[in-house]
């Protein structure tokens, strides 16, 4: 069984500069994911995040917005993220 929130990570030297890509779970029933971004981002300089956060909002082009959706988005802000979706759906 799965835990409310799950990450892995990796570390990768491109050009002789370091990035970290991180793909991170969050069930449906956990709360946010705030403290996991947060930590990425006070540790790492350069990362990429991804994966399944199951958080719904309309501005990655979701039908509607929940509330862990408005805390991505929150987060996304203040810590200056980029959001990268081609308008497609990532559900079916």
């Amino acid at each position: 069984m799965l835990a409310d929130e799950e990450a892995i990570g990796a570390e990768f030297t491109l050009n002789k500069e370091k990035i970290q890509i991180f793909s991170i779970y969050s069930s449906p029933t956990s709360k946010s994911n705030s403290e996991i971004f947060a930590h990425i981002a006070a540790k790492y300089k350069k990362y990429i995040i991804m994966g399944d956060l199951n958080c719904k909002n309309k501005r990655w082009h979701c039908k509607s917005t929940d509330l862990k959706g408005k805390i991505l988005e929150c987060l996304i802000d203040k810590l200056e993220l980029s959001i990268l979706n081609n308008k497609t759906p990532t559900y079916k």
